[in-house]
């Protein structure tokens, strides 16, 4: 019986204890605004004025965001400070604050800045599903914590929403090695090279420098020096024509062609590109790749 009434009080005690905070929070607030009646001060009014991609990159996005500050007093208050939760897709993936100290003057309007790096490999890392995606939505939530007079440090929240694009590397493959014409002393090839972009915008290849050795020997190397376009989602064709002299390779090569079969390949080189995406601008693209192929006829 005296342990239910112990228990009885316990919890008597614990709902007086929540009602009591409950009570001195809302007269904190209501002095807090008595206060601010009676001096006049007001919190400064912030928004995010503006919010871009300031850099991009296939290794990383960089963001810059200008908060605007308007101080409605006639007196100078101080920024003490500000903190920043960047979500992708709704969950945090970048957290930090600033204790960056500026005084703004009375009535006075001023902008600071919040650069943030985010590097697509952590965010593949953490979010496996966006390695397929063109874009991430990201929400900014920031608090500026202002020193005003009378009050003491308040809290100013403010945030902002928008798309990161998620840039992918394109692809380069050697498809096949077609036999056009055999001679005795001349064989003339048609090699397909395709070339993937696997992004929603379009890309192009302004100059190609390739090399292809076959079973060692130097088959061909050049450059292609005419603008290749990409449309986004698609693969494109490249034929390159060749020929051997195997006066000058080797008559050996003669025999390695009819044969025809399992010969061992190596394809390099380096694209150099741009993309319809501005902020992306131009960027190289080294390839090397090497395997077993056939000689189609």
């Amino acid at each position: 019986m005296k342990q239910c009434d112990s228990t009885g009080m316990y919890m008597k005690i614990s709902r007086f204890l929540i009602v009591l905070s409950l009570a001195l929070v809302l007269s904190h607030c209501a002095d807090l605004m008595k206060i601010m009646k009676q001096t006049g001060i007001q919190e400064p009014a912030v928004h995010v004025s503006s919010a871009k991609l300031s850099g991009l990159s296939f290794d990383q996005a960089d963001l810059l965001f200008d908060i605007e500050i308007s101080n409605p007093n006639s007196i100078g208050i101080s920024l003490a400070g500000f903190d920043y939760d960047l979500e992708l897709n709704s969950v945090s993936f970048l957290k930090g604050d600033q204790k960056k100290k500026l005084e703004i003057r009375a009535k006075d309007v001023v902008t600071v800045q919040l650069p943030l790096s985010l590097s697509y490999r952590n965010i593949y890392e953490t979010y496996q599903s966006l390695k397929t995606e063109d874009s991430v939505a990201y929400a900014l939530k920031t608090g500026l914590s202002f020193d005003l007079p009378l009050l003491g440090v308040v809290r100013v929240p403010v945030s902002t929403s928008g798309n990161i694009p998620m840039p992918k590397l394109p692809s380069i493959s050697l498809k096949s090695i077609n036999l056009e014409k055999l001679l005795l002393t001349s064989a003339d090839f048609n090699a397909l090279v395709e070339i993937g972009n696997p992004n929603s915008w379009s890309l192009l290849v302004n100059t190609l420098q390739y090399g292809l050795t076959i079973n060692g020997k130097q088959w061909m190397d050049g450059t292609t020096t005419k603008g290749i376009s990409l449309d986004p989602k698609r693969e494109t064709s490249l034929h390159i024509p060749f020929s051997l002299n195997f006066m000058e390779i080797g008559s050996s090569v003669y025999r390695v062609i009819t044969n025809g079969k399992g010969l061992d390949y190596k394809f390099t080189g380096k694209a150099d590109l741009s993309s319809s995406l501005e902020m992306l601008g131009e960027f190289q693209l080294p390839f090397n790749m090497s395997g077993k192929i056939d000689i189609l006829k």
